[in-house]
């Protein structure tokens, strides 16, 4: 894989740390409940590791990191880049995935990985995700998703997925689209 590493500083953390619990009693107070919750981590946790791949992602970008972003809504983007909205995902297996065809609603698709380099995470408890550091795996684009996604099962979840291989490394973002 052509992973690009990116690490974060005791302040990144704590700051993404506090966002993450803010976020997530946002949605308790709304009665939003996380759909899927990874490895029995809280909700807080489970924004904190959104939240690195979603900062990394933007550090690299060197586009601005909207702290405020969903405020009390999700517009289904994390991100832009030249006017593409971009969807970031936080996932471990050999596989990027979602729960249906339709819950790809940006222009593309990043995926970030666990990255062992750097240490444990001083916020996460357990889990597959409790590494300090995030790799950007790679992108790809909607159509690209749409016509080579298959189904897949992840745990007990029907998904629909592709290979990580078939992900463009990050660094070719608007060379080849």
């Amino acid at each position: 894989m052509n992973d690009l590493i990116s690490t974060f500083t005791n302040l990144e953390l704590r700051a993404l740390w506090e966002l993450a619990n803010e976020r997530s009693e946002l949605k308790i107070r709304s009665g939003v409940v996380d759909k899927l919750l990874v490895d029995d981590n809280t909700s807080a946790e489970f924004a904190y590791i959104g939240l690195k791949g979603e900062y990394a992602v933007c550090k690299f970008l060197d586009t601005p990191f909207d702290m405020d972003h969903f405020a009390g809504q999700d517009p289904g983007y994390d991100t832009t880049m030249d006017r593409e909205t971009i969807q970031i995902k936080v996932q471990q297996s050999g596989l990027f995935f979602l729960p249906t065809t339709e819950s790809l609603t940006a222009d593309l698709a990043i995926k970030v990985v666990p990255n062992s380099e750097g240490g444990k995470d001083p916020y996460l408890k357990g889990g597959a995700h409790t590494n300090r550091n995030v790799a950007i795996r790679g992108w790809i684009g909607k159509q690209e998703f749409l016509t080579m996604c298959g189904p897949a099962t992840i745990g007990k979840r029907d998904v629909v997925a592709v290979n990580d291989n078939v992900l463009r490394p990050v660094w070719t973002l608007g060379t080849q689209r």
